[in-house]
């Protein structure tokens, strides 16, 4: 079958990798305007199935398409039952392009429009080594906002520790960040941020209490899809049922401190094992729900 991924904005390809891993036996063609980030070259090592048409021709000639973001208007949909039902966009949060069939990436996000829809955990097997790790990264936007006690004390005690270098990567500057002992990764590509999770102990997720959409972060299907374990609250650990294999917190950073200062390298390698179990179990959940709904 050959299947058209498509998308107009410069945000949200991080998608791609996800649709990739559960289409590999079908023929992928991707159509983008920009990627700033460099995903496609990531996904095309990653992807031997997959070709490139910035030309958008694919569009015209494919038997199923999916558009990244549901109110993306680079593509033209015929109303008709037909193209409709190999029509398939994803969902990032309910508005009211969200109709047709959908593909919601987050537990809570329900769309109000459809009742058609699947919910998928984006992951792929992404390059994971066994590399010494000792960083523990944030990944994405940061605002000085985001910039409390809880936070401040977090840093403080992971810089007074010396087992960890806090590092950022992200494309906006956060040269304020480096008061905190944090090593930015200004304009990181894909490719560079796949270097460094390699070197990765934890994954730090942007604090829950500034999260104010039920919308799913990059950071964490990036984190699972390279096997390392999150720091997150456990709320959301819960939604995604991630709980036992990510360092949680009920409020504040500064809960997990004790744990990630004393954990152990063997129950630190058990918890990265469960981490790409885990990863390759809902994979193959994935696959099957894909492949009824397509």
């Amino acid at each position: 079958m050959k299947i058209a991924i498509v998308g107009g904005y410069h945000y949200h390809l991080e998608c791609i990798g996800f649709l990739c891993e559960l289409l590999q036996e079908h023929e992928i063609t991707i159509c983008v305007i920009k990627d700033i980030y460099q995903y496609l070259l990531y996904f095309k090592y990653l992807f031997k199935n997959i070709s490139i048409d910035l030309s958008f021709s694919s569009v015209k000639t494919c038997d199923k398409l999916i558009l990244l973001t549901d109110n993306d208007n680079i593509v033209s949909v015929p109303d008709n039952d037909t193209f409709q039902n190999n029509f398939i966009k994803i969902c990032h949060l309910d508005n009211d392009k969200s109709t047709g069939k959908l593909i919601t990436l987050a537990p809570k996000i329900i769309p109000s429009r459809s009742t058609n829809y699947i919910w998928l955990f984006p992951l792929y097997k992404g390059i994971c080594l066994n590399a010494p790790r000792n960083i523990i990264l944030y990944i994405g936007y940061f605002i000085e906002d985001y910039v409390d006690d809880d936070f401040k004390q977090f840093c403080g005690s992971v810089q007074e520790k010396k087992v960890y270098t806090l590092t950022i990567a992200t494309y906006k500057p956060v040269g304020f960040l480096e008061q905190y002992g944090f090593n930015i990764m200004a304009k990181c590509s894909t490719t560079n941020l796949v270097q460094i999770l390699q070197h990765t102990s934890f994954v730090l997720l942007k604090n829950i209490k500034y999260c104010t959409k039920e919308i799913i972060t990059g950071a964490l299907p990036m984190a699972i899809s390279h096997g390392i374990p999150v720091i997150v609250d456990k709320r959301r650990a819960s939604d995604y049922n991630i709980t036992d294999i990510s360092i949680t917190y009920e409020k504040d950073y500064c809960e997990v401190l004790d744990k990630i200062h004393t954990i152990q390298q063997n129950e630190y390698n058990l918890l990265q094992q469960n981490v790409l179990k885990l990863r390759d179990k809902v994979i193959s959940e994935n696959k099957d729900k894909l492949d009824a709904f397509l």
